[in-house]
């Protein structure tokens, strides 16, 4: 009796280890569990990725230019394909409807503070080297009505940062930025010879469904149903009429067979 005793002791024994460590095993597993990495979204997905223009990109307030770009909508039930930020890596897969006949140009105030849109402007930057010393004029003042002269020496080396219009760009010297007329550059610099970086040109809008995405202008002016805004005078910008969208594919067709030549 005893011997079956002691081994009725030891399978008892045996099985309540063997409990034990089906317990502690199945805890580790939970810890686990609860400490893996959550799956997250693909707007949480897309923020991870480096951001593109930190380095060697100028983003600033704006779309440049004398009559700066912008595009109309021309018809209805028109669902632009958006960015979930301002990244050209991420994928276009925000679904973002807008209103038929909007425009979204920054000198349409009335849509502009509608739909608190956000024009931006990333611009690669390059450098520019000074050839010969030279004064270069530039506004020290908000109006422009003060001038101040920048002193460059053969040799210096600007750092090209976006075009603004009517000629003029801004550049970057030691730490600081003037903005200048780009004419004054062209018999004292190799900016002639220097190749044009790129410039994405970004508009985050309010969608019809109250969404925010971002879209870039080269994508959403090839979608279907977009055209570009038809333009009315300098600093005027509104939404067009049914009237107005014929004009506007006219004027995609001429567009088009020009790009073909």
């Amino acid at each position: 009796m005893r011997y079956f005793a002691s081994i009725l002791t030891a399978l008892l024994v045996s099985a309540c280890a063997t409990q034990e460590t089906i317990n502690t095993i199945e805890e580790r597993t939970e810890k686990t569990a609860s400490i893996e990495t959550p799956k997250l979204s693909q707007s949480e997905l897309d923020a991870q990725l480096t951001d593109h223009y930190t380095t060697g990109w100028a983003v600033t307030a704006g779309w440049p230019g004398e009559y700066p770009a912008g595009f109309s909508i021309l018809k209805k039930d028109v669902v632009l394909k958006a960015h979930s930020r301002m990244h050209p890596l991420t994928p276009s897969h925000i679904d973002c409807p807008v209103p038929n006949l909007a425009t979204y140009q920054q000198w349409n105030v009335a849509r502009v503070e509608a739909d608190d849109l956000i024009f931006k402007t990333a611009t690669k930057i390059f450098k520019i080297t000074i050839t010969e010393d030279t004064d270069i004029e530039y506004p020290s003042d908000e109006m422009g009505y003060q001038v101040k002269k920048l002193s460059l020496k053969r040799g210096d080396q600007l750092s090209y940062l976006r075009y603004l219009g009517e000629g003029f760009t801004i550049v970057e010297f030691n730490g600081k930025e003037y903005e200048i007329n780009e004419n004054d550059l062209y018999n004292v610099s190799d900016i002639s010879n220097q190749q044009d970086g790129g410039e994405d040109l970004w508009l985050e809008l309010s969608c019809s469904d109250d969404k925010r995405a971002w879209v870039l202008y080269d994508e959403v002016i090839r979608q279907d149903g977009v055209g570009p805004n038809p333009i009315t005078g300098y600093g005027e910008s509104s939404d067009i009429a049914q009237s107005d969208i014929q004009g506007i594919i006219r004027q995609m067709e001429l567009n088009a067979q020009h790009e073909a030549y």
